[in-house]
């Protein structure tokens, strides 16, 4: 009597991903990009300590500021100064999270920025107010474009205090001049009145 042969039974081979997985690394996230907007901006202990929190963080672990030094209430002190209510402090702080200042200088200087920024902000709301007269509206236009560019000086300078303005150079190690010619270096600027023609007499 014959045996049954057993087959073998085949494998399943786990199907293709549709996607290789991504080989970046993802970075922790801070406290800014973790809290919600509305845990910040009540007027409770609690958010107070949370303002307090993410100002400190904010600051960075070179200054060592605490949330209950006098550096941090002083700059939450200053952005109350200049903003209305505590939805737009909650925001200044996402601003500081954000840029992330590195000495009390930066610091400052968002502190600034975030003023400048708010006050440029109120002048263009105004500036559409069709209650208003039109020159009224355009005034603050005015105003709103100077805050605005002051907003892009002071990026301009926080970023010359980070290092990250860099500016070309361009170095001329030879210069070759020929038989009669001049060679010039610096800033060369048109006399006034132009060239004078030399006369005969």
């Amino acid at each position: 009597m014959k045996q049954p042969v057993a087959t073998p039974r085949r494998r399943r081979t786990p199907p293709l991903p549709t996607a290789l997985p991504s080989s970046r690394v993802t970075e922790p996230s801070s406290s800014a990009e973790t809290l919600e907007l509305s845990s910040l901006t009540a007027d409770t202990p609690d958010a107070q300590a949370k303002r307090a929190a993410l100002m400190s963080e904010a600051l960075g672990a070179v200054t060592g500021v605490g949330p209950n030094k006098p550096v941090a209430q002083r700059l939450l002190a200053q952005l109350h100064s200049v903003l209305p209510g505590e939805t737009d402090i909650a925001k200044a702080l996402f601003t500081f999270a954000e840029l992330r200042p590195k000495n009390m200088l930066e610091a400052m200087l968002v502190t600034q920025m975030v003023g400048v920024h708010e006050a440029a902000l109120a002048f263009l709301r105004t500036s559409t107010n069709a209650a208003l007269g039109e020159e009224t509206r355009d005034q603050n236009a005015l105003r709103a474009a100077r805050f605005m560019r002051l907003f892009n000086e002071q990026i301009e300078q926080l970023q010359r205090l980070k290092g990250t303005n860099r500016q070309q150079k361009v170095i001329v190690e030879h210069v070759h001049v020929n038989a009669g010619g001049q060679a010039i270096v610096g800033v060369v600027a048109p006399r006034e009145g132009g060239v004078k023609k030399k006369t005969d007499g």
